[in-house]
């Protein structure tokens, strides 16, 4: 595994295997993280190193792209990827509809791009019509064009509400419901000896919820875990859905994860305050990093 930042790869992280004799195709995964931020975007000088976008996450697989949740971290992966056509169809999984994981969606010009190929998900147990609650975010009073006329192709597919997984672009995918304010999922992404826990919004308090959250992350490569406030701020913010950073360092030790990336920061918190919360997290388990925008791992 190797992290890409700002653009900078290392060319050893690449991993190819040769396609006829004269052509090379890259068959590695990327996870990038596009938006790390929680509640509301935010921008400043002091907050330029983490970035202010909101949650979204994308798993990009030789077959298609995996995207979670739709924040304003949406635009950094419109410019990453550019705004021609995706080459290959795409996957958006909804962890929860709170804004702040959708609010990118309506400003996301490959959705208005004819020949584009897109499925929506999420679990019709916990989100009851979460397929008309996109419907109505993108219409009047709210925007302008509804999502139903804009010209790419759009399929809504329910999680199965029986099966715990889903097969897809040689992946599967499974979830967990996690306590948050309404329903929240997190998800794991498994695929070539590899695993991905991405768990956006939660707040762990009671023992059976630990240990819950702990098996389903379970010797994962990477869990992006909630880590919106500090441990005193859970004393004024208790119920609000979000964990502390010590209780997701206490989970990715549990969990005995490879990197655990801290993710949902406080709009409030500025980059010298994300700092000085990674060293504090690394003191309880060492393999932990501050997410940020622009940060991109290759399996």
């Amino acid at each position: 595994m190797c992290i890409k930042r700002e653009n900078k790869v290392s060319i050893a992280c690449k991993f190819t295997v040769l396609y006829s004799e004269a052509t090379l195709i890259d068959m590695s995964t990327t996870l990038n993280l596009h938006g790390c931020r929680g509640t509301i975007p935010i921008e400043g000088d002091s907050f330029s190193k983490y970035s202010g976008l909101t949650t979204c996450f994308s798993i990009e697989r030789p077959e298609g792209l995996i995207i979670f949740d739709a924040g304003t971290g949406l635009q950094h992966l419109q410019q990453l990827k550019g705004d021609h056509l995706f080459d290959n169809p795409v996957s958006l999984f909804f962890t929860h509809f709170h804004m702040d994981h959708i609010v990118g969606l309506p400003g996301f010009l490959p959705l208005y791009q004819k020949g584009n190929h897109f499925t929506f998900l999420c679990h019709p147990t916990y989100f009851e019509d979460w397929q008309s609650h996109l419907d109505r975010f993108m219409d009047e009073p709210y925007w302008p064009i509804t999502i139903k006329k804009v010209p790419s192709l759009k399929y809504y597919e329910d999680l199965n509400p029986v099966a715990e997984s889903i097969h897809i672009y040689d992946t599967v995918i499974s979830w967990h419901k996690i306590p948050h304010t309404s329903a929240c999922l997190a998800y794991r992404v498994e695929f070539d000896n590899t695993s991905i826990v991405i768990a956006t919004d939660c707040e762990i308090s009671t023992e059976e919820q630990f240990d819950a959250l702990v098996d389903f992350a379970k010797e994962a490569d990477i869990l992006l875990l909630d880590a919106q406030y500090t441990p005193d701020e859970m004393e004024l913010f208790a119920g609000y859905g979000h964990n502390s950073w010590e209780s997701a360092a206490k989970i990715g030790k549990a969990a005995e994860v490879k990197k655990l990336i801290l993710t949902h920061h406080d709009p409030a918190r500025s980059d010298k305050d994300l700092d000085a919360i990674a060293l504090k997290a690394q003191a309880v388990f060492p393999p932990t990093e501050v997410g940020a925008s622009g940060q991109q791992f290759t399996f």
